[in-house]
């Protein structure tokens, strides 16, 4: 019997202002609706039709999103349980002293092994990448000499980590999560 399978919904690429998700393909689907609200419940009654397996969507700092998908299937099942993805957004903090972001980005969150940490602003001086607990425990601290760095969080226990970025203007922090 051929299913209307559920999309297994995941995070590419999380900053303060923007999120990319996206699912495996369903082979029966013919298009996909998603939804995206401030809270888990209630779920969705009805969404968006894409007809692609990925999204890009603007955000809020310090908000908490849910993005609901689910797939319409060529099967004897017309259409799949909705499939949920939560995260939370950072409020914005002290971003610089004039008020500018260095554009702080991390991908893929959640992170399995290494996190790509990527600035999209000129680092100003000495610039370093600390990650901390949820306790605000110091796990690790790097030094970023390009505007691309990417850190081996392998050994680390799965859970939230605090990420902050810091040069002589720039103060920015996002949260991973690892898996």
């Amino acid at each position: 019997m051929i299913t209307c399978h559920t999309p297994d919904v995941k995070i590419l690429k999380l900053t303060q202002n923007n999120v990319v998700v996206y699912w495996d393909t369903i082979q029966t689907a013919t298009k996909y609706e998603y939804a995206i609200q401030n809270a888990p419940t209630p779920v969705p009654t009805v969404g968006t039709p894409v007809y692609t397996p990925s999204l890009q969507f603007p955000l809020s700092p310090g908000k908490d999103y849910y993005v609901f998908v689910r797939a319409y299937c060529n099967s004897i099942y017309p259409q799949s349980e909705w499939g949920m993805v939560g995260f939370s957004t950072f409020p914005t903090a002290i971003n610089t002293i004039s008020g500018a972001s260095i554009g702080l980005s991390a991908y893929p969150n959640p992170v399995t092994n290494n996190v790509t940490v990527e600035l999209a602003g000129k680092i100003d001086g000495e610039a370093n990448i600390t990650i901390t607990d949820v306790t605000g425990k110091l796990i690790s601290s790097v030094s970023v000499n390009n505007n691309k760095t990417e850190i081996d969080m392998s050994r680390l226990a799965s859970g939230i980590y605090q990420l902050k970025y810091s040069d002589r203007s720039h103060v920015d922090v996002m949260k991973i999560t690892k898996q």
